[in-house]
């Protein structure tokens, strides 16, 4: 896509779109009745230079000339079942087809593939791919993984079932749950280049899981992400920085190799000399696990270095000499019945040395007694600092650190009321907060 095509929406229909980059913006009403969402869902196919939009009960949108004019026709689908659209979602695998997923203003909900949706007739079925998922409910979010026969999908009810995903294109879905409270999840997205691993936007912030496992699934609040209402999750691959934002805490970005996991699976490392000295703590679940250390130059394409048979201790050394100064490491557990783990992703450069202040994790999140944090820092003093919403200074302890690098402290807060809180890190040149709850 051209990015001096830039569109941005206001009501229903209604769309601004600026063809030098964002300098100027000119108005673009394709219907000035309230024809689709008052936030209005819509897809851009990149490859067709088509945009794709929800329209009134039964009918998507099709606006064949965004970049220069105002072409557009309005398309029944029969398996919508009457209802309004109010999830777009362009197949980035298979040319001109859409999927639609709709509310239940009219019918039982859908989702919905249409074939062809460039060229369409109106009156037309799409495909239904909707056999075993909720009826009463509003989608908010259709995603593909690496292929088409990957698919998630989620919805923004209380008292539902809210995420699913299906292996083979729809035929069947099991929901992935899991332990996730009861909440809206407003998008649903795969890990780039993985299935077996997702992230959302929901009413309390951002979620993650390493590994869908049907109702057993683990979901886990982003440590680093404030727990606001999220509508939406974009992924940008030039530098796997994923964008989320929120309903009224503004835009928030972060590359997705940064994210970490649900578990206290922590890897740390450093340069030593031509070397990079990898430590990390680590439990399987049984005897027999193993675990293959990762390494990657730009934190997607990720090949294994070595492997490690588990022990009865939980502390695991590894040596490596990469192939260049700015490398991304992680490690995978696979567990004897077939679990899949990963650690967090740690970059690290050649003149680590110099490395400044960054929180890496902090967990649990909520939290009642042992707040755990995660960080890299240069060698010296750390000041951390506990205070509330109203600025009231809650604990402060001091630490001298002998060496730059990794670390992970816990602390107590077990005397402290419940409510939001802030955790400071101060290294005297950098300081950096997170937010937390007390249980």
């Amino acid at each position: 896509m051209n990015p001096l095509y830039q569109f941005t929406s206001y009501v229903f229909n209604q769309y601004r779109r600026s063809t030098n980059g964002g300098t100027t913006w000119s108005n673009v009403n394709l219907s000035l009745s309230a024809f689709g969402q008052f936030i209005n869902p819509t897809d851009y196919d990149d490859a067709a230079d088509i945009m794709y939009c929800a329209n009134s009960a039964g009918t998507y949108r099709r606006w064949t000339d965004p970049q220069t004019g105002s072409t557009n026709a309005v398309v029944s689908i029969t398996n919508f079942n009457g209802n309004t659209v109010s999830a777009v979602t362009v197949s980035p695998y298979t040319s001109n087809r859409v999927y639609f997923g709709t509310e239940n203003d009219v019918g039982a909900t859908r989702l919905c593939y249409v074939d062809n949706a460039n060229t369409i007739a109106s009156g037309s079925a799409g495909t239904n791919i909707s056999t075993g998922l909720p009826i009463n409910v509003y989608t908010s979010c259709i995603a593909t993984g690496t292929d088409d026969q990957n698919l998630m999908v989620c919805y923004s009810n209380y008292g539902v079932q809210q995420i699913w995903v299906s292996t083979n294109g729809g035929t069947s879905w099991t929901n992935i749950d899991g332990n996730l409270p009861d909440m809206p999840v407003r998008w649903c997205m795969f890990v780039p280049g993985d299935n077996t691993r997702a992230i959302i936007a929901t009413e309390a912030g951002v979620y993650l899981t390493q590994a869908i496992n049907s109702g057993a699934t683990v979901w886990l609040p982003s440590p680093t992400f404030p727990t606001v209402r999220t509508d939406m999750l974009q992924y940008r691959p030039s530098d796997g920085m994923i964008a989320a934002a929120t309903h009224g805490r503004g835009l928030w970005t972060q590359p997705y190799y940064s994210i970490l996991p649900a578990t206290n699976f922590l890897l740390r490392g450093a340069w030593n000399g031509s070397k990079v000295a990898l430590q990390w703590e680590y439990t399987p679940l049984a005897a027999g696990a193993t675990l293959d250390v990762e390494v990657s130059t730009d934190a997607t394409n990720f090949v294994k270095v070595g492997s490690l048979s588990s022990t009865s201790g939980k502390q695991y050394g590894f040596s490596h000499i990469p192939g260049g100064n700015n490398v991304f490491y992680r490690i995978r557990s696979n567990e004897k019945n077939g679990v899949i783990k990963y650690s967090n992703t740690i970059k690290l450069f050649k003149n680590s040395a110099g490395a400044g202040l960054d929180i890496i994790n902090l967990y649990p999140n909520p939290v009642e007694r042992e707040l755990n944090v995660g960080f890299s820092t240069e060698k010296g003093k750390l000041i951390y600092t506990v205070t509330s919403t109203d600025g009231r200074l809650m604990m402060r302890k001091e630490e001298e650190l002998q060496f730059t690098g990794n670390y992970v402290r816990s602390i107590n807060i077990a005397g402290i009321a419940a409510g939001n809180y802030m955790l400071t890190i101060s290294n005297g040149k950098q300081k950096l907060s997170r937010q937390f709850i007390k249980k």
